[in-house]
């Protein structure tokens, strides 16, 4: 059974990026234009394994995302990887305090995505 993963930008293009070298090495993914549809998605879908997320977003930004699943007893482990543009560090340390466990500066590369994915889940198969 492949593992899930979450994708939250408010950028078609990023999601488009992240989903499919994810797709093509066989985990299954689903996406989000802001923190809230993500936390919508994470109620239905309790299995999800991984997330890459995006700090800059309308609605609810990565940080109040972040904020949110820690907070909750079910999403509190669930592995969070920033991709985004910010590079601060401010926002790196403010992101490490809330529990990441990676960052990718934008424009990641299909490589770098699965390469991530693949230390915290492992290979799937296509």
């Amino acid at each position: 059974m492949a593992h899930k993963i979450l994708c939250v930008d408010d950028s078609p293009t990023i999601i488009l990026s992240l989903r499919q070298p994810l797709e093509e090495a066989g985990f299954e993914v689903i996406s989000a234009s802001n923190g809230q549809e993500g936390i919508e998605l994470l109620n239905k879908h309790w299995d999800v394994s991984l997330i890459y997320l995006d700090v800059n977003m309308p609605v609810m930004d990565g940080f109040e995302f972040l904020k949110k699943i820690r907070a909750n007893k079910t999403t509190s482990g669930i592995r969070v990887v920033m991709v985004t543009t910010e590079g601060s560090k401010d926002s790196i340390l403010k992101a490490k305090d809330l529990g990441i466990s990676g960052w990718l500066i934008k424009p990641a590369v299909g490589d770098s995505i699965l390469q991530v994915a693949e230390k915290f889940l492992g290979k799937q198969s296509a």
